[in-house]
């Protein structure tokens, strides 16, 4: 870490890297902790709310468009000179975390079309859901001499994994004409490119950013009664499978966090810590949810979240 600190301060002082975003984010960080009323708290929990707002889908940090979140509204990069070498990450981290909330509203239609869904067939949605899906089909070749790949759009995508719920679905409970058609019109609004007008998108998407919130920006006794709670705050949402995927681009987020301070810390980030009383934040949700006792899974999903090192300065 010292010896990457060192390389960097000697780009700033060579003038090939300034500190102009870095300090704008970090005076935004410290504004947003005030206004959330996280106080008192340590410089890592505002570095860590800094982070998490500028890559979380929506974030307060983050641009405008869900596809371009390093950008503001002019196209101008949001993102901190000390992160540009990890940006890659930042972004694979911000597109998993809009995955999940997609995956997240589309079991939610399916429910709505289909009140008692099995849990089979849920299982079966997530697995469709959660996949990669490839972005070419084998076809036969109009001469008859074989197979041909056939690249699809993203609507033929988007096409591709709404039939595959719906017949998934349809193995397991028995839909009306009526029933599919609805379910498809329902899943292709869930993988709009645009879909913050849908109400039920927002209500979904901010519940589980709340969640995400709660796992990373707390000090550590907090972050682990909320990753005890888990399995109980997205069972609550109706997408308790989730648990797995949320607690691993946490944990990803969270050692991001926790090395890029190590990093650069003090002598680079000049943040504001808020003092006085703390006060709940609907941003972060309820500061010590009730949690029920937790499943051997659950701790073992807790302790791999938590896991990753703090500073020394860390547990406030």
């Amino acid at each position: 870490a010292q010896f990457v600190q060192e390389q960097f301060r000697e780009q700033i002082e060579k003038g090939k890297v300034t500190l102009t975003r870095t300090n704008a984010w970090a005076s935004a960080a410290s504004a947003l902790a005030k206004e959330r009323g996280l106080g008192p708290c340590s410089a890592a929990v505002v570095h860590r709310l800094g982070v998490v707002e500028l890559v979380l889908p929506g974030g307060a940090l983050a641009g405008p468009d869900l596809a371009r979140p390093f950008a503001d509204a002019n196209g101008m990069d949001l993102l901190p000179e000390t992160m540009a070498e990890e940006r890659d990450l930042l972004r694979e981290v911000h597109a998993e975390l809009l995955k999940l909330e997609r995956i997240a509203l589309a079991v939610l239609r399916v429910k709505q079309v289909v009140p008692g869904a099995k849990p089979e067939a849920l299982q079966a949605v997530y697995g469709i859901l959660a996949s990669d899906v490839a972005p070419f089909v084998l076809a036969p070749a109009e001469d008859g001499s074989g197979m041909r790949v056939l690249l699809l759009g993203e609507k033929a995508i988007g096409k591709a994994i709404c039939d595959g719920v719906v017949n998934a679905v349809g193995k397991f409970h028995e839909l009306t004409e009526v029933d599919a058609q609805a379910l498809r019109d329902l899943l292709v609004k869930s993988f709009d490119k645009q879909p913050e007008s849908d109400r039920t998108y927002q209500l979904v998407a901010s519940r589980l950013r709340s969640i995400v919130r709660g796992l990373i920006v707390p000090a550590k006794e907090e972050r682990t009664i909320n990753a005890k709670g888990l399995g109980k705050a997205l069972g609550a949402l109706g997408v308790a499978p989730l648990s797995v995927p949320v607690v691993r681009v946490a944990a990803r987020l969270l050692d991001f966090c926790t090395r890029d301070l190590q990093i650069h810390g003090g002598a680079t980030y000049k943040f504001t810590v808020p003092s006085g009383s703390p006060s709940a934040s609907p941003a972060l949700g309820p500061r010590h949810p009730v949690a029920a006792d937790p499943t051997p899974a659950e701790s073992a999903r807790s302790s791999s979240t938590s896991a990753s090192s703090d500073s020394t300065a860390e547990h406030t």
